[in-house]
């Protein structure tokens, strides 16, 4: 390439203008004729840049906080929460719910509820299929379920 020829060519740098390796960069590429131009977010100081480099400075970003909610989660006691599923803000979970994999739980569920799906839904009741599984063990297993389901029940009549 002839020295004394101008490339034709333009060159867009993007990052931050205050730093000293995009400076650098500019000044070297200027010394050797190619157009110039600077999209920063951070522009540089007067004088950082080169003589006819343009510099474009962006606008900062405005981030709302409006998507994101805080709320607490309650999960009640012996609940079991499927791989993959998300619990949202402000959820409850009822005593003794089951959760199918991938779902997204929004909002209140009662004691005993099967959700599953995106958004959660009931599909059903846990007890009835705790009740066929109660069936084949021992009268102690059944006992002690039994008494967890009156203590649930004593704590709710408070």
């Amino acid at each position: 390439m002839n020295e004394n020829k101008r490339p034709a060519s333009h060159i867009a740098l993007l990052g931050d203008g205050s730093s000293v390796h995009l400076q650098r960069w500019a000044r070297e590429m200027a010394a050797r004729g190619w157009r110039l131009s600077v999209v920063t977010a951070r522009p540089a100081a007067d004088g950082d840049l080169p003589v006819g480099v343009a510099q474009h400075v962006l606008p900062p970003v405005r981030r709302s906080s409006d998507w994101l909610w805080r709320a607490p989660i309650a999960i009640g006691e012996r609940c079991f929460i499927g791989p993959h599923s998300t619990v949202e803000a402000g959820a409850t979970l009822g005593r003794g719910c089951v959760v199918a994999s991938h779902s997204r739980v929004r909002g209140a569920f009662a004691d005993f509820s099967m959700l599953a799906g995106s958004p959660a839904r009931v599909v059903g009741d846990v007890r009835a299929g705790d009740a066929r599984w109660l069936a084949a063990q021992p009268a102690e297993v059944r006992a002690a379920y039994e008494a967890w389901l009156a203590e649930g029940e004593g704590r709710q009549a408070k």
